[in-house]
């Protein structure tokens, strides 16, 4: 159910990002994700302590998770104007 559902509710499926948007997010979406999945994957399988989460959360930061949710929140703004 939630799989036929995501693309309803799920706003990076439909929010229309501007060309410069498209950029930074093709730029971040691509690096974010594969480094999320490996480190979520190991903590998850006890491979690596949750003691390392802010360390993680840092990580993300420096990676520019916070641009690529900017992002998102302009594309998100002008929706809901």
């Amino acid at each position: 159910v939630l799989g036929y559902l995501e693309q309803y509710v799920n706003p990076t499926l439909w929010l229309a990002l501007n060309n410069e948007e498209q950029k930074v997010a093709d730029e971040l979406k691509s690096t974010l994700k594969t480094y999320v999945s490996e480190r979520v994957s190991k903590f998850l399988l006890g491979q690596e302590p949750l003691s390392n989460w802010d360390s993680f959360q840092n990580d993300l930061k420096s990676m520019g998770v916070d641009k690529l949710v900017s992002v998102y929140e302009s594309a998100y703004s002008r929706v809901v104007k």
